[in-house]
């Protein structure tokens, strides 16, 4: 890594052939590179129909957001945020429902692929947050009203409904997961037909990698962690906060 990006178009459309609801590309492509490179890989998107983007906050006053260049976006079904939460124990449980930028709120990376995969809307308003006809449960507070065409925003979260964490040769898998030189070979993979898939970084020196409530001494990567966020939006089994009564 990096590959050049004729290589990720290979890629794009390896797993696009696989005839996939959605595919998620859990990698920053802010920074342009070979010219010819990345129209290829814009028409690799264009051709799937079905590609979601991550975007991600900057560390620089001057660069805000690192965004997807605009061949890639301009070629997209979406893009999402990919920004996480820790809470004071160090632990990552949820991630922010949306995220504001100079365009407008932008939902969270988890939220927009379920919502390329299930070919619905997602839509937020005083009855809550819902994925087509799909209540989604969040943790915080809705947007309220202010004065004089003003708006407020409270931080609202997704929990994270977590599998345990994969580990190579682990007799139940908590998903599929195929490696892209099987991918790149050609090789026909069924069950990924229709279903929500994630490319990202599994190894431990390119992955940004997160502890969470069910990992060991290795933290999971962060593709795995939007995985179980996808799993549970599509099982409609998103864990909630509930309030106890003496």
């Amino acid at each position: 890594w990096p590959w050049p990006r004729s290589l990720l178009a290979r890629l794009v459309r390896a797993t696009a052939a696989q005839h996939p609801g959605a595919i998620g590309l859990d990698i920053l492509l802010s920074e342009p590179e070979d010219a010819r490179d990345d129209d290829d890989l814009g028409e690799a998107f264009r051709e799937a129909g079905n590609v979601v983007l991550a975007a991600k906050l900057g560390g620089s006053p001057q660069r805000l957001w690192a965004n997807p260049l605009p061949i890639f976006l301009a070629n997209s079904a979406g893009v999402g945020h990919v920004q996480a939460v820790e809470d004071p124990d160090g632990i990552c449980r949820s991630v922010p429902v949306q995220e504001l930028s100079a365009e407008g709120p932008r939902w969270a990376f988890a939220l927009e692929v379920s919502r390329v995969a299930k070919h619905v809307a997602v839509d937020q308003n005083s009855g809550g947050l819902w994925l087509g006809k799909d209540r989604v449960w969040v943790d915080g507070s809705m947007r309220r009203a202010g004065k004089a065409g003003w708006e407020s925003y409270s931080p609202e979260f997704l929990t994270i409904n977590f599998h345990e964490q994969y580990r190579p040769g682990q007799q139940m898998q908590p998903f599929v997961v195929v490696s892209a030189a099987k991918l790149l070979d050609g090789k026909q993979e069924p069950a990924l037909w229709g279903k929500a898939v994630l490319i990202g970084f599994g190894a431990t020196e390119l992955s940004d990698r997160l502890p969470t409530p069910v990992s060991g001494q290795m933290p999971m990567p962060g593709v795995e962690v939007h995985a179980n966020l996808v799993d549970g939006l599509l099982r409609g089994q998103g864990p909630r906060h509930v309030s106890a009564f003496p």
